[in-house]
């Protein structure tokens, strides 16, 4: 359904009308499991080959989509604006202090946490070709945690240092009377 769906009808009864009316979802909804996956990914292979531009968009829109902020809006239990005012409180400085940890750390340190880039490249691109829903980045946020509080704790120290560079924080601390080169 992720291909076939337009991501701005993901969840609404839109959805429901561009399935009902997609011959081969409703084909294969009769076949036993195994062979509708099959059947599935042989269409989407098709349409992938047939489109290959709006799979392109679509791709770019579900990586943004993995890292967003906030919830779409959607029927929830609770009123919109407190979800989106507590995701902000949570996420909303927690992942961009991971990625940018992981950009300005793990560039310089990559050979001794490969896993770290690894684990996160990794998941980011395969939500990002076939689905992707806010809550699939969860096997990574103990990780960007630690790489926010990692950014937030060594700001804090790295302003008590003076470095050669201003960029280089892997650089080590000048003795006082030394000239910046």
């Amino acid at each position: 359904q992720a291909q076939v769906v337009p991501a701005e009808d993901l969840g609404t009864s839109r959805q429901g009308d561009i399935v009902k009316a997609d011959a081969v979802l409703q084909a294969s909804s009769l076949l036993p499991e195994a062979e509708r996956n099959g059947v599935l990914i042989k269409a989407t292979l098709d349409w992938i080959l047939r489109n290959p531009g709006l799979y392109a968009r679509r791709v770019s829109t579900r990586l943004v989509k993995f890292w967003r902020l906030w919830p779409y809006q959607r029927r929830y239990d609770h009123g919109y604006r407190t979800l989106v005012i507590v995701s902000l409180l949570s996420d909303g400085w927690i992942v961009p202090f991971g990625l940018g940890a992981a950009f300005l750390f793990l560039r310089r340190k990559f050979r001794q946490a490969p896993a770290v880039w690894i684990a996160v490249l990794a998941t980011t691109s395969f939500y990002s070709l076939i689905h992707t829903v806010i809550r699939y980045r969860m096997p990574l946020m103990p990780v960007v945690v630690v790489l926010a509080a990692g950014l937030l704790f060594s700001t804090k120290e790295q302003k008590a240092k003076t470095y050669c560079c201003c960029c280089c924080w892997s650089c080590p601390p000048l003795p006082p009377t030394t000239p910046c080169l």
